[in-house]
């Protein structure tokens, strides 16, 4: 038995989101599939809650770009005139760790190009995306980068997720790291269900000013007009964009306290799906 996580239905503008199980994307990888660069998957300890609450959906941009597992290891090397700091996808290229005359940018930025375009089109629109740490297509702002001596310079996006940060502003984005904590799973549950009753119903916004009047409590009067701006033009995306940067704002157990979170029920494990 696995643990359903729900919140107050007043806080949803359709009480079921409360308790729905919206699409998330996540790395093939995170979600058991032995898909890395060594042929192995990466355990994450809260994968079980997250399974029960939300419709995972594993996408591996490596292996959709055609690349082989295993494969050779790949970094990313910011080009010699680019300041690691001010570095952009375009500017990046994905190269062999051991290997340099390796290159699979290109391969890597067209499958980006066209799951994100794929993504757009989906429906229900996904919620969320979980991300490998790291990785040189899925790192969350965690990517080491490298000069090309092999030096780290900086940090930054993988391929995958500097084109889903770019074009997919709503999406709750975390990485395995992030979620390592049960209240910062929960948290992360409750933040794609928020965004799924925003993207993926058609009752007019107006009705947040009180489902989601609580946020006036966590977030600073900038975070607060944006929000109320996207509700007065009835903005669904733009209100989910500024939900997922919001969300940095306050701590897990503040989110899950001010959306009600719920005692746990049981979910039998045949339910499960993901």
């Amino acid at each position: 038995m696995t643990a359903l996580i729900t919140f107050d239905p007043d806080r949803f503008l359709r009480p079921d989101n409360a308790s729905a199980r919206p699409a998330v994307l996540s790395s093939s990888c995170l979600n058991g599939e032995p898909v890395r660069y060594d042929g192995r998957a990466r355990t994450v300890t809260t994968h079980s809650l997250l399974a029960a609450n939300l419709t995972l959906q594993p996408l591996c941009p490596e292996t959709g770009a055609g690349l082989p597992v295993p494969r050779p290891p790949v970094q990313l090397v910011v080009a010699p005139s680019e300041p690691a700091r001010s570095a952009t996808p375009t500017s990046l290229r994905a190269r062999g760790r051991d290997d340099p005359g390796l290159d699979v940018t290109d391969a890597l930025s067209r499958y980006a190009s066209a799951s994100v375009t794929t993504l757009r089109k989906q429906r229900p629109r996904p919620a969320g995306y979980l991300w490998k740490s790291r990785s040189p297509s899925c790192g969350w702002g965690t990517t080491p980068l490298f000069d090309n001596s092999g030096t780290q310079v900086g940090t930054g996006d993988g391929i995958q997720a500097a084109r889903v940060r770019a074009e997919l502003p709503w999406l709750i984005c975390r990485d395995e790291v992030g979620i390592e904590e049960q209240g910062a799973a929960e948290q992360f549950i409750l933040l794609c269900r928020l965004v799924h009753d925003v993207i993926n119903e058609t009752v007019p916004l107006a009705q947040l000013r009180t489902a989601h009047q609580p946020l006036v409590t966590l977030l600073d009067d900038a975070a607060l007009a944006t929000l109320l701006n996207c509700v007065a033009r009835n903005d669904r995306l733009g209100y989910a964009a500024a939900l997922s940067t919001a969300s940095a704002s306050g701590s897990p157990a503040q989110w899950l306290a001010l959306f009600g979170r719920r005692p746990a029920a049981a979910r039998p494990d045949s339910e499960r799906v993901g």
